[in-house]
């Protein structure tokens, strides 16, 4: 029995240090992941400092539409207006509203389905795959 209980002590003793190198591994981990919220959250705050300084020159009014549209919205309030479709809710837009929109003849327009900020663009590259 004292022979055959060699090999089962040892695969005990390999079997123990495992939850230890886990626990070494999990801690590194745990450090690496520490330190990218830290680069993420000041980057997030320098730019949100960024943007407190674009805002304070934009029409107040204009600034309040966008939160409230922000805020129903999931966060999408601005969409781009192509081939006559809004491209937040992919409705079609009035002919009248989409010529008026590629004229920039205001600011905001207003997508009459989703009621996102509308703009357009001349040349929108073509989406990554």
């Amino acid at each position: 029995m004292m022979e055959s209980a060699g090999p089962r002590l040892a695969k005990i003793k390999e079997l123990s240090e495992t939850p230890r190198a886990g626990a070494h591994q999990l801690a590194a981990a745990e450090k690496e992941i520490a330190g990218q919220v830290e680069h993420i959250n000041s980057e997030l705050a320098q730019q949100r400092r960024e943007r407190d300084k674009v805002v304070k020159e934009i029409d107040p009014a204009l600034v309040s539409r966008y939160d409230v549209i922000f805020s129903r919205r999931q966060g999408v309030a601005v969409a781009v207006a192509r081939a006559g479709h809004c491209q937040g809710c992919m409705r079609r837009l009035p002919p009248q509203l989409y010529n008026e929109i590629q004229k920039h003849l205001q600011i905001p327009f207003i997508c009459p389905a989703c009621q996102r900020i509308l703009y357009y663009e001349d040349a929108v590259p073509p989406p990554v795959k």
